[in-house]
């Protein structure tokens, strides 16, 4: 279609009370349509972190410790918070290379690179040992994971995940 045909095109607005059109009504654009805006829009080119940068940042949820961060719960000592608006910096991944992450509801759980024994650790709701069986007393697993807990997993010493 030409510019000329699109500067006319109308749109149809149609009112439906009943399985018929009932009445139709055509409006004008009020700004012609230019097909060389989408190309002068700016694109943003956010920053690549490096290998040496370890940083994640979480947000969300918090009641159950689903974003792993206990100190922060802790300084709550009146009211927990509910809710994270804005991005949080998560401290275990400082101590540990993060490869990847999986999110569920209540819970969250952390591939590493390590050359230690553990591999996955995870935090949250654990009512289910969607984290792992943590038990402190034998018969008792925890229910609420605070902050990223090692996940035992039968993987042979060199293995990645």
């Amino acid at each position: 279609m030409t510019a000329t045909l699109m500067n006319k095109l109308k749109c149809m607005c149609c009112f439906i009370t009943s399985p018929r059109i009932v009445s139709k009504r055509y409006i004008k654009r009020k700004f012609p349509i230019d097909r060389d805006h989408e190309f002068n829009i700016p694109v943003f080119q956010y920053p690549v972190g490096s290998n040496k940068d370890r940083r994640v940042y979480v947000w969300g949820l918090s009641e159950h410790g689903a974003l792993g961060n206990k100190l922060q719960i802790k300084n709550y000592r009146k009211r927990l918070p509910e809710f994270h608006h804005k991005p949080l910096r998560l401290t275990f991944a400082e101590q540990y290379e993060v490869t990847d992450i999986a999110c569920g509801y209540g819970f969250t759980l952390f591939a590493v690179n390590s050359k230690e024994k553990y591999k996955v650790f995870g935090c949250g709701i654990n009512t289910d040992s969607q984290v792992g069986c943590h038990e402190p007393r034998k018969g008792h697993p925890l229910s609420l994971v605070v902050s990223p807990a090692p996940i035992e997993l039968p993987l042979l010493p060199n293995s990645r995940v």
